[in-house]
């Protein structure tokens, strides 16, 4: 009886064990799956971002303005975004900013900046200013306008010399 009773007792013990492992590799693939899903969508976020900053950031440069135009050239865009519903496609509901190249903010989507703010110790900026018209990705911050914790997207503008002349941000 002694025996029968450790048969039965390594039998149900090797049965949970494989229920576990299969249990374990089940989800494995599951989380590979909605991992693999969000890679792809990010993936196109950012190829979104870099199309849409690239584009301001010619519009702005062929108006080699950086004032009140500059506010309605993102206004504009950010509007159109919003008219043909590319922010829901994108999940993505954020602003525009143009940074100078003394890296103050002075503009945004929702209007010119009153007093600029200072943002030369955002990470990002300084790899906007030796790698421009490549997109960067910052490190979360909270925003200097909403307060609130926001992801910069970024990319940096130079002239047909290579001087820096700003950079238009996403966030």
């Amino acid at each position: 009886i002694k025996i029968g009773i450790t048969i039965c007792i390594v039998l149900n013990f090797g049965g949970i064990i494989y229920s576990y492992c299969d249990f374990v590799h089940r989800k494995t693939a599951e989380y590979q799956e909605i991992a693999n899903h969000i890679a792809t969508d990010f993936e196109g976020f950012l190829n979104y971002s870099q199309l849409l900053l690239n584009s301001l950031n010619h519009e702005i440069l062929k108006n080699k303005i950086f004032n009140d135009k500059t506010v309605d050239i993102l206004s504009s865009i950010d509007r159109v975004r919003r008219q043909n519903n590319i922010a829901n496609e994108m999940y993505f509901d954020g602003m525009l900013y143009w940074i100078d190249s003394n890296k103050y903010l002075i503009a945004s989507s929702a209007g010119k900046v009153l007093k600029p703010i200072d943002l030369s110790s955002r990470d990002y900026l300084e790899k906007t200013e030796h790698e421009p018209w490549k997109l960067h990705v910052g490190k979360v911050i909270v925003g200097a306008l909403s307060g609130q914790n926001i992801l910069p997207i970024a990319v940096g503008v130079a002239s047909e010399k290579g001087n820096h002349l700003g950079t238009s941000v996403l966030s």
